[in-house]
């Protein structure tokens, strides 16, 4: 019986960090996306202010 309540216990605390971490994955990654595309961006425009002071 000991045994059997062990066992269901590491199984829900397994899938709840696996869930867990799943969903706290995905906000970090879309994060970390929106980062890289928000710095990739304003490189650009200092590129663009850049040429126009050249000019």
């Amino acid at each position: 019986m000991g045994f059997v309540l062990a066992f269901a216990a590491l199984l829900f605390f397994g899938l709840g960090y696996w869930y867990a971490y799943g969903i706290l994955g995905r906000k970090r990654n879309s994060s970390v996306t929106a980062k890289e595309r928000k710095f990739h961006q304003s490189s650009q425009e200092d590129e663009s202010l850049d040429q126009k002071k050249e000019s």
